[in-house]
């Protein structure tokens, strides 16, 4: 097993004190769809790997097994994360190929707990693709199981069905917040959302925000070198998209708008930049708009140029309908962009309408105008890209103490909780 060399496994483990931080340190499984240093996809891939990374600076000892991207080696340790990639096998049904890899998932903590001779005391699965994975390791384990939401079916599709696959997915959703210890949801109308569509203890419900290291994202000297690679002039007009091909996206309506706009602005582009069923679809559409040379579909995108794309946007739009809040908001102000999203949006609570960012209406003619605007307004654009750059520097965002929150929830479920 010499995809392990690098990690022996320390001292920590249950019953063991240290100063600092906490108490006791653990041995920490995460499990995730997505990841910065595996295939990143959206906000999930942020959160997962520098929760992690926070973890770590926190004294406990971190595993994340997440997909491999092709050209990555199987084990790396990354900031002193213990990463463990796995290939995912195409299936044409999307839920045999999830639970195809999540038994690989499985298979690869046994290993690993094999090579430590240790087993993980916290298993932190993360979103329903990870949900078989959990069922497995707590009916057949009984390991001390985490199930972080940071979505559900219902908010991701909003009012369409995809048949089966709906309803497979939403029963998986189940079976990570009825099997799991404890649910954790990212926002306050998500914990509200998980508690009306499933069935559960809510007890055993916690909200913790996205964790979030704004710092890293300053270094803006990639710009052009993106810019190359995809064939953009230099003098586009970037309006940037992050997030998943999904149906409660918004996204036909985006490129309602995206038509409005290149009408009047030639040198416009719009680059989506994501996965999703909804992908070649939307392709499909822009093309049918006779939009489609003016809309770049960029997917499975690294961390690194996952910045660089940040860095070279002009605006970052967010046109969700839902209340869902990822941490596409907080990326682009790391990097001085501005962000428009809807008044219906969980974004709401995060901008201040002309101040860091634009809230429209969730129409075309509503986010037409907040591109227009920023087209004819580049200066008022770059100074609401600074204000939300100064707003993140508030303890709010401060992934340190994201992490503290995460570890006191690890606590409870080994029965140690604050004094």
């Amino acid at each position: 097993m010499s995809q392990f060399e690098g990690f022996r496994g320390g001292n920590a483990g249950v019953g063991v004190e240290t100063g600092g931080f906490g108490i006791r340190p653990y041995k920490i499984a995460v499990i995730a769809w997505e990841s910065l240093h595996g295939v990143a996809v959206g906000s999930v891939s942020v959160h997962v790997s520098y929760l992690a990374e926070n973890l770590v600076q926190r004294g406990h000892e971190v595993h994340l097994f997440v997909r491999r991207a092709p050209q990555q080696s199987e084990y790396e340790n990354v900031h002193g994360v213990h990463y463990h990639r796995v290939y995912s096998t195409y299936d044409r049904d999307f839920v045999t190929e999830v639970s195809n890899l999540c038994h690989a998932f499985v298979a690869e903590v046994n290993n690993a707990e094999s090579f430590m001779n240790a087993a993980f005391d916290i298993m932190h699965c993360h979103d329903w693709m990870t949900a078989p994975a959990l069922k497995i390791l707590k009916t057949t384990m009984d390991r001390k199981c985490i199930f972080t939401m940071h979505s559900t079916n219902g908010i991701r599709c909003g009012s369409k069905s995809f048949g089966s696959l709906t309803n497979k997915v939403i029963e998986l959703e189940q079976d990570g917040v009825g099997f799991c210890d404890r649910v954790v949801g990212v926002t306050g109308p998500l914990c509200d959302r998980i508690k009306v569509d499933y069935s559960f203890d809510w007890d055993k419900l916690r909200c913790i925000p996205y964790a979030f290291p704004f710092g890293e994202y300053e270094n803006d000297n990639q710009n052009f070198d993106v810019r190359r690679k995809f064939h953009w002039d230099r003098n586009d007009f970037l309006i940037m998209y992050f997030g998943l091909f999904s149906p409660n996206r918004n996204l036909e309506t985006l490129l309602d708008a995206m038509k409005l706009v290149a009408k009047d602005h030639h040198h416009a582009k719009l680059v989506l930049v994501g996965e999703g069923l909804m992908g070649v679809e939307l392709q499909n559409l822009a093309d049918e708009m006779e939009i489609g040379h003016r809309v770049a579909f960029l997917r499975g995108t690294q961390s690194s140029e996952r910045k660089a794309l940040y860095r070279s946007a002009e605006v970052v739009i967010q046109p969700v309908s839902s209340e869902n809040v990822g941490t596409v908001c907080l990326e682009a102000w790391a990097c001085r962009k501005p962000v428009v999203s809807t008044t219906s949006s969980a974004l709401r609570e995060l901008i201040t309408h002309q101040e860091d960012g634009l809230l429209v209406e969730a129409d075309a003619e509503g986010l037409s105008w907040a591109m227009k605007y920023c087209l004819q307004n580049p200066e008022n654009a770059r100074k609401m890209g600074n204000n939300g750059f100064e707003k993140l520097s508030s303890p709010q965002f401060s992934s340190q103490r994201i992490a503290e929150l995460m570890n006191n929830v690890y606590d409870e479920v080994h029965g140690i909780y604050p004094a």
